[in-house]
């Protein structure tokens, strides 16, 4: 499966003009574009965990204490929501 292809199983769960956490190995100057240009959504890396939703890279390891990750038919990356919202 492809990022594209990932990203687009990822549509439903976003909210334009927002702000999300990533959490990714290597920088993927596509998913930020795509993002952006699409959805006009942000990506923080910096602070991932600030936020309500998070894309991270799947098997890295995540906060499971305050995050559930989505089940999602996606390849590369995975959704993570904060518990409550």
């Amino acid at each position: 499966m492809t990022l594209l292809a990932d990203m687009e199983q990822l549509d439903e769960f976003l909210e334009p003009g927002t702000t999300m956490g990533c959490i990714t190995k290597e920088t993927e100057l596509s998913l930020y574009a795509y993002f952006m240009r699409c959805h006009s959504i942000s990506l923080d890396t910096l602070n991932p965990y600030n936020h309500s939703a998070v894309i991270i890279e799947k098997e890295m390891p995540f906060d499971s204490m305050r995050y559930v990750q989505k089940n999602l038919n996606t390849g590369k990356l995975s959704l993570l929501l904060r518990k409550g919202h």
